[in-house]
């Protein structure tokens, strides 16, 4: 039987792996919708009307600034308070271009797919990395957590194995599920785009990058997915992976943000991670620092910029992933693999509770019932090391006297049958006699023993 199929059908087995799936699934469904019923189909009516409005604000404008042009040779004239709020020259004051009142503000919410698809790329990447990261979490801290880890050491002795055998499993049960999705993805914002937007401008270059953004997306999901099933291993446990990530999202995330922010450290989003995954997805992600103002030749104020590209991106993930991944991998090969206590704990050497029906569990002279497993113990007193199972159990002395026990013969009489026509008669009972049997045979029976001299 191989491992690997047998790993892939446990989790497509596992409620509590549908139910997230499904959940994911109904949360990306929601978005696809909600966008659909937010936009509508621009016509030439529609874009008519907000030519008009533009044209009316631009007038409106033209008047205001008129009369700011009045009151301030006004002000100038009678040399009162108010002519320091204006400038020395009043013909200064003139109102904006027409080019900057553009029809696009005034038209309702559309979706244009050339400009807005790539945004959404976003989301699907970071709704199915968290499902991802909570399954595989659950995936192999509920094996270490019942025990089930220890039990499949016993059928395949190999450790890396097993533990690589499972991620490759996981992986491929994400893959399969996020690769369609995209798809999905990608047909319903097109479907979107058809009846409540535009589809128009879209060249080959455009659907590459698309492309190209979601891969980006899919990695990520694999990414968060690894981590999350390294970080339950090392633990053994579920909680091991997620408390961990609610530490370092609340504690390492926003506490550490507060206190850069406090410090006024320049660019102090380079040193969250959440930046980075946005580069990641968007290939380039500009910080400024208005408090660095560099001055133009022109009297503009311009902020002090620094980028953070997919390249530096891709550096950390890696990294992230190499480490939290060899950790669990060294833990797997090095660690004792010992019963669980109640709890989900892992026992110690020579516990009391562990015994009959614990996994994993050797003592001195008490044999190890497992599931499915043979009676074994250990002398030494030490759990099996790298899955190998305990010792067999020595054979048990045989007792010093024999019991017998007294057959107890049965004597049942036969029915008779009964008279046709006539009354009925009544019948006897069967007889039956029925010896109990003792431990011991009858006093008559015993044998005799020789006197002593």
């Amino acid at each position: 039987m191989s491992l690997f199929r047998t790993e892939l059908r446990r989790l497509g087995k596992r409620r509590f792996s549908r139910y997230m799936t499904l959940l994911g699934l109904l949360v990306l469904a929601t978005v696809v919708i909600g966008v659909f019923f937010t936009n509508q189909k621009i016509d030439a009516g529609q874009l008519a009307q907000a030519e008009r409005r533009a044209e009316q604000q631009y007038q409106q404008q033209i008047v205001r600034t008129e009369q700011e042009r009045a009151s301030c040779e006004r002000a100038k004239a009678t040399k009162s308070a108010d002519a320091a709020n204006y400038p020395d020259d009043c013909s200064m004051i003139t109102p904006p271009p027409r080019e900057s009142f553009e029809a696009r503000w005034y038209l309702p919410s559309t979706f244009n797919f050339r400009e807005t698809f790539d945004e959404t790329l976003i989301p699907f990447a970071a709704v199915l990395a968290l499902v991802g990261f909570v399954v595989g979490a659950s995936f192999i801290g509920a094996e270490w957590s019942t025990g089930g880890m220890m039990n499949l050491l016993l059928w395949r002795p190999k450790r890396l194995t097993v533990l690589l055998a499972k991620l490759a499993a996981l992986l491929t049960g994400t893959l399969a599920v996020t690769l369609p999705a995209a798809v999905l993805w990608f047909a319903g914002f097109w479907g979107v785009a058809t009846f409540r937007g535009t589809t128009e401008k879209m060249t080959s270059g455009a659907w590459q990058s698309f492309m190209l953004t979601g891969l980006r997306g899919v990695a990520l999901v694999l990414v968060l997915t690894t981590v999350g099933f390294a970080l339950a291993s090392l633990g053994r446990h579920t909680a091991m992976a997620l408390g961990g990530v609610v530490a370092v999202m609340v504690v390492g995330q926003f506490g550490l943000g507060i206190l850069l922010a406090m410090a006024s450290v320049r660019f102090a989003e380079a040193w969250l991670l959440p930046t980075y995954a946005l580069a990641w997805m968007t290939k380039k992600v500009t910080l400024e620092d208005w408090n660095a103002c560099n001055a133009t030749y022109y009297g503009e104020c311009k902020p002090a910029t620094l980028d953070i590209t997919w390249q530096q991106s891709s550096v950390l993930l890696s990294v992230g992933v190499v480490v939290i991944l060899g950790a669990a991998l060294w833990a797997m090969r090095r660690r004792d693999i010992r019963c669980a206590r109640r709890g989900g704990r892992p026992g110690r050497r020579g516990s009391r509770r562990c015994g009959a029906g614990r996994a994993g569990c050797c003592e001195p002279g008490r044999p190890w019932l497992g599931w499915g497993s043979p009676r074994l113990a250990s002398p030494a007193g030490r759990p099996p090391l790298r899955g190998a199972p305990c010792p067999p159990t020595p054979p048990r002395p045989p007792l010093s006297r024999p019991l017998t026990l007294a057959r107890a013969p049965l004597r049942v009489a036969a029915a008779r049958p009964s008279r046709l026509p006539g009354p009925r008669q009544p019948s006897r009972p069967p007889s039956t006699s029925l010896r109990i049997p003792t431990r011991n045979p009858r006093p008559a029976e015993r044998p005799s023993r020789p006197r002593r001299s």
